[in-house]
């Protein structure tokens, strides 16, 4: 079974979209694993599987095999009345007979896992679609030219005869483009502001009322001032509408029409209108955005960000939001060749004290790029939730060197987080980033890693991107339960120095490069690993703090030849259950003036350790320079099967200004990629999503 529950970066979680529209917050917490399971469980686990009762009937009397659903990939998807939705099957144990497909109207997915097949091949009424297929070949639904009233589901069911039970998805149809953007949200922004790239970050919500317009919004934003200053704003209130061109994606346009810093702006004024480009995945819970208005006057601005599901303000209160959150927040500070890369990581141990008020207790820790770390949160620290309806609240953390972190609450235990202080003297980073509720009350060397694939971003002494992705495994040392060893290997690409054989390994303890960590039992740790450089060897280090066994957040501090390239990232365990085919939509995470920010549409087509991706459309956006699209070709090869490490090429266009990337498979529904082209200065992180 797959269920995306993303860590940070653009995708967090996906839920079922009726749930949401239907039940209260708490009843969506209890049923997103009942549901997801329900749909996607059964014998042969994976996309879906699972038999029901038997039969007389098949080849000799043989019962069907075990049926798996591998497409789509996501659990509830979406699509547009007269669309088109690829789906795909394999069977493990086959008798020949094939797979059968059927269709039925309502959800009739069980918790355990299947459903009856009803119309095989479907009808007018609720959808059509080859009524048998070869096993792993296509079957490609036709949705009914009118959706089923009340927004009630049509569920697809797959098994193999004589069984008359399988696995199942639940679709909704919907009537037009602009019907699949519906909901209330929370985004957040990495922005940059010309003529200098000076920074800029944004959070908020908005509700998309499903036909073209945007509302009930708000935003905080901080930007950062010549001086070295930054100004900020909260809960400023705006309006917009969107247009979907496609099922995955769209334009907006966002407008503030009352500005605050209207009446005396600051030298760098905030953008009070945003044109955006952005897409929007399978099931509608989440999406990717750019900002496009690099070539505006008198102040062009562009930027990378993402939007997921909000979900309901009866469960925005202290009572709910208690416990432990782990915290990760980054930014640059300054701009061209002088800009740096920080970060704050920490755990906030949260205690309420009344509905929208609470405490941030002192056992709570904080660590920054600069190391020396933790600190201890101290005494007086509060948060407190302002605008119950919104989601909107704050940390306030004492002491001069503790920022305030304004945040707007997504859903269980996410929230959106920036730094909201209006910053001075010499640059300080502008932070955005993320809050998720720590599950795990105690770690030790067993629990924190295990299997994970991880990403980090940052800027080097050249003021270019810094980018790395890779795979690790961790083992305990023998006779403790703090420390542990690593191994794996990882791609990287600082500021177009790409080392000559991709990807670089690491082992510990005995090399070569040695890589070991530490753990406390709050989740707080330390990696060091020392890579074999033209110039010596030179320890690496990181900080991070874990949340649950093999997901946390990632932070550089000074290396041991004292470079700091203030990369920040986060870790997660990978699930792929089978190859990655339909359409998927890529995203830039980007950490300076200079990258291109950027959006994709690829159809990927996958065949065992292989494939291509043939006229998908790119979206760019670099200040300085209108918005652009342009045509994107290329191919795929997964190296290494064990770490489900590849390579990929684009024949036609760019991958965010690369030529070629490295990718990791997360699972089947998401990759990420990072640029390893030695001509483009500032690489990215690039994720790909159904």
């Amino acid at each position: 079974m797959r269920v995306a529950l993303r860590l940070a970066g653009p995708k967090i979680w996906r839920l079922r979209n009726w749930i949401l529209r239907a039940a209260p917050f708490g009843v969506v917490c209890i049923a997103c694993h009942v549901w997801l399971t329900g749909c996607f469980g059964g014998k042969g686990g994976g996309g879906g599987g699972g038999h029901g009762g038997g039969g007389d009937g098949g080849v000799g009397g043989a019962p069907g095999g075990t049926v798996t659903i591998i497409e789509p990939a996501v659990a509830y998807p979406q699509v547009v009345a007269r669309s088109k939705l690829d789906f795909q099957a394999k069977v493990q144990n086959s008798n020949g007979m094939g797979v059968n497909w059927g269709v039925q109207l309502g959800d009739t997915c069980t918790t355990t896992g299947s459903s009856n097949l009803g119309t095989l091949g479907g009808d007018s009424t609720v959808g059509t679609m080859l009524s048998n297929t070869p096993d792993t070949k296509l079957a490609t639904y036709t949705a009914p030219s009118t959706p089923p009233p009340d927004n009630v589901p049509v569920t697809i069911t797959a098994l193999q005869p004589p069984e008359t039970t399988g696995p199942c998805v639940v679709v909704f149809i919907v009537a037009n483009n602009n019907a699949l953007f519906n909901f209330n949200f929370i985004f957040r922004l990495r922005g940059f502001s010309s003529p200098s790239g000076l920074t800029y970050a944004v959070i908020g919500r908005f509700n998309a009322d499903g036909n073209g317009g945007i509302n009930s919004g708000l935003e905080d934003v901080n930007i950062a001032q010549p001086d070295g200053s930054s100004a900020a704003f909260t809960k400023v209130a705006f309006t917009g509408s969107y247009n979907m061109d496609s099922s995955s994606h769209g334009t907006a346009t966002l407008t503030v029409t009352s500005p605050p810093w209207g009446a005396t702006p600051p030298r760098n004024p905030p953008p009070s209108t945003m044109h955006l480009s952005f897409t929007l995945s399978l099931d509608g819970s989440f999406g990717s955005l750019i900002e496009t208005d690099g070539a505006a006057t008198p102040v062009a601005y562009v930027g990378s960000g993402d939007f997921q599901f909000q979900g309901n303000s009866a469960r925005f209160n202290t009572t709910n939001i208690v416990g432990s959150y782990v915290v990760s927040l980054a930014g640059p500070a300054g701009s061209g060749t002088t800009a740096v890369h920080k970060g704050l990581i920490g755990r906030l141990d949260l205690q309420a004290s009344t509905p929208t008020t609470g405490t941030i207790a002192t056992t709570s820790t904080l660590d920054n790029e600069s190391g020396g770390g933790p600190t201890h949160t101290p005494s007086g620290s509060t948060y407190t939730i302002d605008d119950q309806s919104n989601g909107h609240g704050a940390f306030n953390i004492v002491g001069s060197a503790n920022p305030t972190l304004s945040f707007y609450i997504g859903g269980p235990g996410r929230m959106f987080t920036l730094r909201t202080d209006n910053l001075s003297g010499s640059p300080a980073a502008i932070l955005l980033g993320i809050a998720r509720f720590s599950p795990r009350a105690a770690f030790d060397n067993n629990s924190v890693f295990g299997s994970v694939v991880f990403q980090m971003l940052g800027i080097n002494a050249s003021g270019h991107a810094s980018a790395l992705v890779g795979t690790l495994v961790s083992g305990p040392t023998i006779n403790s339960t703090t420390n542990g060893n690593l191994a794996g290997i990882l791609d990287l690409n600082d500021g177009g120095a790409v080392p000559a054989s991709l990807p670089v390994s690491f082992m510990g303890p005995g090399g070569p490069n040695p890589a070991t960590f530490t753990v406390a039992p709050n989740g707080r740790g330390t990696v060091s690993v020392s890579i074999a450089t033209s110039s010596g060897t030179v320890t690496y280090n990181f900080v991070f703090y874990a949340r649950s066994s093999g997901q946390g957040f990632l932070l550089e501090q000074p290396a041991s030849d004292r470079s700091n390239r203030g990369r920040s990232g986060y870790f997660f365990p990978p699930d792929v259950t089978s190859g990655g085919n339909g359409t998927f939509i890529g995203s830039t995470t980007v950490a300076t003036a200079a990258s291109t920010n950027a959006l994709a549409v690829l159809p990927f087509v996958a065949s065992k350790n292989s494939g291509s991706f043939q006229n998908g459309t790119g979206y760019t956006s670099v200040l300085g320079s209108p918005a652009a699209s342009s045509s994107i070709s290329g191919t795929f090869t997964v190296t290494d099967p064990t770490s489900n490490r590849g390579t990929v090429t684009a024949s036609s266009g760019s991958i965010a200004g690369s030529g070629t990337g490295a990718f990791y498979e997360v699972t089947s529904a998401e990759v990420i990629v990072v640029g390893t082209d030695p001509a483009n200065l500032e690489p990215q992180i690039i994720s790909f999503d159904q």
